[in-house]
């Protein structure tokens, strides 16, 4: 076989794997939003890390059939949507989906601070994505209570998007 049709290959494999995730996003989607009201637990991932995505998904379909519940993904959430989410009385529980990347995740770390601006005795169960996680230092959140201008700019930016401060972060 030649480099240039395995290559080939390779990309029309690819192409029908993300046309099924994309068939796949919009059914989850679709069925999120007309039974938000109703979602029990919610989970919460990194928009841009393609295994989170997948993980979370995958973890919401054995959630639903083990439980019985509405489980949602915070992925097709506005900001606002999810605080309105968060406000409501049926969501019980949150889970926290946590890769290598997630530190360094504006979107995640911003939704993240949500959830606690708008109910602060959330309890958040964090699942680990990979081998090992480094939970941040007193020092990470020390720079985002005093906005140190070490932040990531695209942090600052997104705390920012959505009201929110590096001290709502370190609070």
């Amino acid at each position: 076989s030649k480099p240039g049709l395995r290559m080939s290959r390779s990309l029309s494999r690819m192409s029908v794997q993300t046309s099924r995730l994309s068939m796949f996003r919009a059914k989850s989607s679709s069925s999120d939003s007309s039974s938000a009201k109703d979602m029990r637990l919610l989970i919460m991932t990194q928009n841009s890390d393609i295994e989170a995505m997948s993980s979370a998904h995958l973890l919401r379909l054995m959630l639903q059939v083990r439980l019985q519940e509405e489980v949602g993904i915070d992925l097709d959430l506005s900001s606002e949507d999810l605080v309105d989410i968060v406000q409501g009385l049926s969501l019980r529980a949150f889970i926290w989906v946590v890769t290598e990347m997630t530190m360094s995740s504006a979107w995640q770390l911003s939704r993240l601070v949500l959830v606690f601006k708008h109910r602060p005795q959330a309890q958040i169960a964090p699942v680990i994505i990979g081998e090992s996680f480094e939970f941040p230092t007193r020092a990470f959140y020390s720079d985002l209570e005093r906005e140190s201008a070490e932040l990531p700019r695209d942090l600052v930016l997104a705390l920012a998007s959505d009201g929110l401060t590096g001290a709502d972060v370190a609070a």
